[in-house]
């Protein structure tokens, strides 16, 4: 099955695993599928020195990691991070963290409850000190400092 982004509780519900992992090369404009059977993978990024890719995978409550460069070159996921709660998307912020270390322990959390605008985060973005945090659920950015 496939779903559009407005369709995420039934996605989490089906436990779904069509997601995959794309590597597409821009000079031969070739797509190549690095990874089959993700179960709602909801974020990509590159780690500081580009060796591996960690994958926010929603419906497993994990972060995987895929070893893309030296002696451990892979496209098997490796588990990185086991968390409390969905992933909704992963970046690296100025000190080359994911708000994990890179052994995947959690180095801070932001946490909101049911009355919170934290609840159900997709995005952070750190500039100048600051956390800007969006979220599609809800009609306002929280800009708090860092």
């Amino acid at each position: 099955m496939y779903f559009q982004r407005r369709q995420y509780s039934m996605l989490i519900n089906s436990g779904d695993r069509s997601g995959r992992l794309l590597r597409y090369d821009t000079c031969s404009k070739v797509l190549t599928v690095l990874q089959r059977g993700l179960a709602f993978p909801n974020g990509v990024t590159l780690n500081k020195d580009k060796s591996f890719l960690p994958v926010a995978e929603s419906n497993s409550v994990k972060i995987l990691k895929f070893w893309i460069q030296g002696e451990r070159v892979t496209f098997s996921p490796q588990p990185f991070a086991q968390l409390s709660k969905f992933p909704g998307n992963i970046e690296m912020e100025s000190k080359g963290n994911f708000r994990l270390d890179g052994y995947g322990n959690i180095v801070k959390v932001l946490q909101g409850n049911e009355r919170n605008a934290f609840d159900f985060v997709s995005e952070v973005e750190e500039h100048d000190g600051y956390l800007s945090a969006g979220s599609p659920m809800q009609p306002f950015v929280v800009v708090i400092k860092a």
